[in-house]
């Protein structure tokens, strides 16, 4: 605040942080603060001085000054606390290199003063992160020391913080990442599917995020949107959707949260999208690649019997006991056309139509627009075979009774005369 002109707010906001640790005692929630509260002091005493100091009031801050213990005094959890302070805000609010590495270099102190502190080691792994990121890249591959970082602060909490869970997640995820890409030109199948167990394993981990029950809507959405960002074979977008309500309804009136929240649902969206495009292209060439399959060798030994003028149906029914799955589903449509277009029985037809639309993801597939009895340019669908044949006995039956309403009116009217 003070950063940005606002040195009487910020003089408000230390005022209120310093009485919060006033009356923080031996039955507060906030057991982690009491523990630290004469580290937490030193560094608010010295930000006040400043500030006066920065405002012209030389005469108050040098009041003040006397108040404060000085930092050869402390002890070495309220020196770490000073250390890691300066290196949580050198990461947060420099983007310098060499703050980057200022920062690092106080988290390391603040871990070796007081090495039983969990968050020191939180904090540390996040200065690490942050210098590589710089550095290199967000795709580059956390350091070993990244990875100890979190898992140490882990370790010391019991596994029960979320937020250091979620770290964890992120950096493995950025791992796995890395080493896919680096690895991907080997042609390699080993490669794919520890790909593929690894992103399920990061999948794992966010339930276990959430099942925790995080207080905070941010680390729900940033779950939300690495779970829909995830490779197609894991990702799983009703969930990361689920996860969005979620944390809407922790926090509705949150301006922050709904801004996050309409980012993931911009790629939610994207992404819905490219999913679908590409599940029909790898329907589509599921069936090139089936041209040579044993089935497709059946159905054209079959066309031949076909064109000999033999009854298919026998045949055809014979193969469904043969395959399952998509297989089975193409010998339904099959089975459908050739009913309907060459045993003149729309009813049985319909039936195998119906059988074969109650399996999802039916419709628009070319099940229901390729055939092997006709070989035509433009796709037909079963559905308008079966509409058009409706409707042409529609009017063969509405011409069938006027003629035989026309015929019997004859009758009479003979009778009559």
């Amino acid at each position: 605040m003070f950063r940005l002109g606002k040195s009487n707010l910020a003089l408000i906001k230390i005022s209120e942080i310093g009485k919060w640790l006033e009356e923080l005692d031996d039955k507060s929630t906030d057991v982690f603060y009491l523990s630290i509260n004469s580290g937490l002091l030193h560094v608010l005493k010295a930000t006040f001085i400043h500030i006066l100091f920065a405002t012209n009031s030389i005469e108050e801050s040098k009041l003040f000054i006397h108040d404060i213990v000085p930092f050869a005094s402390l002890d070495p959890k309220s020196r770490a606390t000073v250390h890691a302070i300066r290196a949580a805000i050198l990461t947060k609010y420099d983007g310098d290199a060499s703050h980057y590495k200022k920062a690092c270099e106080c988290a390391k102190k603040a871990c070796d003063l007081n090495p039983s502190t969990s968050h020191w080691f939180y904090i540390y792994s996040l200065a690490l992160t942050a210098q590589r990121i710089f550095s290199q890249s967000f795709k580059s591959s956390p350091s070993e020391n990244e990875i100890n970082a979190i898992q140490q602060a882990i370790e010391l909490s019991g596994g029960k913080n979320i937020v250091f869970e979620y770290k964890k997640m992120i950096l493995k995820r950025d791992s796995i990442i890395w080493n896919f890409h680096s690895n991907k030109n080997k042609n390699d199948k080993s490669v794919i599917q520890k790909y593929l167990l690894d992103n399920k394993s990061i999948v794992k981990m966010i339930k276990t995020i959430i099942y925790m029950g995080p207080k905070d809507p941010h680390i729900v959405i940033n779950c939300a949107r690495t779970l829909i960002t995830l490779p197609f074979m894991v990702r799983d977008l009703n969930l990361g959707k689920k996860y969005l309500t979620k944390a809407l309804n922790m926090a509705p009136n949150d301006g922050s949260v709904l801004k996050a929240i309409e980012i993931v649902v911009k790629v939610y969206n994207k992404l819905s999208k490219k999913n679908k495009v590409s599940t029909n292209e790898m329907k589509k060439k599921a069936l090139v690649k089936n041209d040579n399959s044993f089935l497709n060798k059946e159905l054209k030994s079959i066309i031949i019997k076909h064109k000999n003028g033999e009854d298919l149906l026998p045949y055809l029914t014979d193969l469904l006991d043969k395959f399952d799955g998509y297989e089975k589903l193409k010998i339904i449509a099959e089975i459908c056309s050739y009913t309907i277009l060459f045993k003149n029985n729309l009813k049985a037809g319909i039936e195998q139509f119906v059988k074969l639309i109650e399996h999802p993801d039916i419709v628009n597939n070319d099940l229901i627009t390729v055939s092997i009895f006709f070989k035509m340019i433009l796709k037909i669908f079963l559905f308008d075979i079966i509409c058009i044949l409706y409707i042409y006995f529609f009017f063969y039956v509405i011409y069938v009774f006027k003629f035989s309403m026309i015929k019997n009116y004859s009758m009479h009217y003979i009778v009559l005369f």
